[in-house]
This record gives structure tokens, sequence and C-alpha cells, in this order.
């Protein structure tokens, strides 16, 4: 017997949404850029630019500042404007959990949902959408650029960047046991990540750039980090949780 468990379950963290659901179309960023001829270039420092630098699909690596140059309006028809986004000032920090949503305490897991029990006379097969939605609503150009790093031989991406990100998971269960679903995962404030306006000057024959800004700090999560279980030892369920969940994390 196979049972498709639909349950539902909101939870606002900050800038970071836990989903029992995995909307592949709404998160997967990867899929809209894949539309686009995106060329990338790799460049040791400033003085290598050339013409081709900037251009509408072409994104650049800068080695000696850890920084990556692109056209912020890729994925729409507006007016060509290219920034720099620069990592070499970044840094971070791991943030705890709060202890009113830790299921046991040794693992801080997130419950996916309410409990479910096997009423029926053989084991059945449960599965359980989820996703983290990473919302970086305050500025959509660290969705693109953290999406880009990763195709440069410089910094690589060790956090969410981009819309999010989320699966299924399933787990058997015996006649007569109840099982939870649940997710582990950490959080990271980040900051440091500075940007900059970058064109041609006069006659095109050098690039211009504006000053530094620093973008404000916000809230992820490390990629490698998720986890997903299904919990049936009834000292570890919440049950009835989905009811009551009220929590901001």
């Amino acid at each position: 017997m196979k049972c498709i468990l639909i349950l539902y379950l909101f939870s606002l963290i900050q800038s970071i949404k836990v989903n029992p659901f995995y909307n592949k179309e709404k998160l997967n960023l990867a899929k809209r850029f894949s539309t686009l001829n995106i060329v990338h270039h790799t460049r040791n420092d400033y003085k290598d630019l050339v013409q081709d630098s900037l251009q509408p699909y072409t994104v650049t690596h800068i080695l000696s500042s850890n920084s990556i140059i692109f056209n912020e309006n890729i994925l729409n028809q507006e007016e060509t404007h290219f920034i720099e986004l620069s990592y070499s000032e970044l840094h971070f920090r791991k943030l705890p959990p709060l202890q009113e949503t830790v299921i046991n305490e040794v693992y801080k897991w997130y419950p996916l949902g309410d409990c479910v029990t096997n009423n029926a006379g053989d084991k059945a097969s449960y599965r359980q959408g989820w996703s983290i939605e990473v919302d970086f609503g305050i500025d959509y150009r660290l969705n693109y650029g953290g999406y880009f790093l990763n195709f440069g031989p410089g910094i690589k991406s060790e956090f969410i960047w981009a819309k999010g990100v989320g699966g299924d998971f399933s787990c058997d269960l015996n006649p007569g046991n109840t099982l939870q679903f649940a997710i582990l995962f950490t959080k990271y404030e980040v900051d440091g990540i500075r940007y900059r306006s970058v064109g041609w000057g006069k006659w095109r024959k050098k690039v211009k750039f504006g000053d530094w800004k620093r973008f404000d700090k916000f809230e992820t999560v490390g990629k490698n980090d998720i986890q997903i279980a299904c919990f049936t030892d009834p000292r570890f369920l919440r049950c009835n949780r989905v009811k009551e969940n009220k929590d901001e994390f």
C-alpha cells in the first residue's frame, strides 16, 4: 500500500520559509537562466577586461577581487545595466535554533507537518514534499550573484542563494505505528557583500566603476547542512503540531 501524505505547514523564518511541498517551477532559478545563452568569462584582474566583458548575457569572474560582473536585468527586457558584486569581505556566522522548535535534546529538528498513523494491515509507504524557500526580497541581485558564483573558478557558494531548494522524502511504516517527518538545517547570517555599478566610459575605451556600496546583512541556509528524517519513536513525536503552529524561526 502506498499513501501520499499531504500536510499543511507554512513557517516564517524571517527571510526563510519552510514548506511541506516542493514547487519546482517557483524555486528553480536555474531553469529560468537555462533559457538564456549565458557566457562565463574569467579574468585575472580588471586590466584584463575587454569589449566582450560587458555584454547582456555575459558573466565575468574577476579572480583578484573575488567578484563577478553581470547584467542585473538579464532576465527581463529592460535596459542593460551592469553591476559588480564582490565577495572579498564576505563573512558569516552560524545562528542557533530556537529551543521551542526542538524535537529532542540532541538534534534540532523542525516538524514537517502532523503525525500520520498506519491503520492498514500492511506496511505502507508515505512520501512528504519539502522545501526551504529563501526570500531575498530586499535585493534580487543577491540571488543572481550567488547562482553565478558556482560557474567560476573563484569563491564557491556554501549557501542557498537562489529562490530555494526542495524535494521529497519517503518512509515505510509498519501497521499500527505513527510517524512524523522532520527537517534539520543550519541558518547563517551573512554580511560583507559589496556592489557597484559598471559601465563603459567615453568612447567605450575604458570601463568605468561607481562607488562601492554594501548590501544589508541577511539570513540564509547552508546548502550542505539539510537533512530529512522520519521520527517513529513516540518520545520525539509532536502530533497536532500543524494546528497549533505559530512558530517564527
